[in-house]
């Protein structure tokens, strides 16, 4: 009993670990969203970007999107957060303060790289 006791308490200090983790990392890219800074855009990529994401598009690639999504969001705020350890992912919905246009940030993670941001979509509403 106490072995599966220890399982169960280890199992969701996990999760609750990888949780904040990938909560970390959106929210820190929602800052950067906000930036203008190709460089701070950059940096970032290149420290939270999984190893297989960061080679499957060039660089150039990656500054983009976050120059993209910063002309369209730079006015925005989270609205949630919510991780699914089981399928290494999170939904983060922001809103563009100005008009209240909601966007939803679908995250992935690599579980065996740290729960680094392994790929991303953008979908209108909330999901």
């Amino acid at each position: 009993m106490l072995f599966m006791a220890l399982a169960l308490t280890s199992t969701t200090v996990i999760a609750q670990a990888s949780e904040e983790i990938m909560k970390q990392r959106a929210s820190e890219m929602h800052s950067l969203i906000k930036v203008d800074d190709a460089d701070k855009h950059k940096e970032f990529i290149l420290k939270n970007y999984s190893k297989k994401l960061l080679e499957k598009y060039e660089m150039e690639r990656h500054t983009g999107m976050f120059k993209m999504i910063n002309k369209d969001f730079r006015d925005s705020k989270i609205v949630s957060m919510k991780p699914n350890v089981k399928e290494n992912k999170l939904l983060m919905l922001i809103e563009r303060i100005s008009d209240k246009h909601q966007v939803t940030f679908d995250i992935s993670y690599d579980p065996k790289d740290n729960y680094k941001i392994n790929g991303m979509g953008i979908e209108a509403g909330e999901m």
